[in-house]
């Protein structure tokens, strides 16, 4: 049996220290996301007409469907950018993953 969770992307600046980025990601968790993972990645993209490349991190969060509209209300207020990137997805897992996704919702 299997259930579904959502996945949230986002990046933040890649001038943040990782301490600023684990406060960010302390936000989340205690908005009521199950998990956040962060990386270091580059990103290219179109800016005002011109092509950028920044080093960024990378964040994923996993989150039940039921607390997605506060997790996004909560990065759109604390983020940094203008246009903060907010890609959501359906994600099927094993019942056991949503399972605990789920309790950390019920957990708040």
């Amino acid at each position: 049996m299997t259930g579904t969770v959502k996945l949230i992307k986002t990046t933040l600046p890649g001038s943040w220290k990782e301490f600023e980025v684990n406060i960010f990601s302390q936000s989340l968790l205690s908005a009521g996301a199950a998990c956040v993972s962060h990386s270091s990645v580059v990103s290219m993209y179109n800016w005002d007409g011109k092509v950028a490349s920044e080093n960024e991190w990378a964040l994923e969060v996993k989150v039940s469907a039921m607390l997605i509209d506060k997790i996004v209300e909560q990065i759109s207020e604390s983020h940094p950018y203008d246009i903060p990137q907010i890609l959501i997805g359906d994600y099927t897992t094993s019942k056991g993953y949503f399972d605990w996704v789920e309790n950390c919702f019920h957990d708040k």
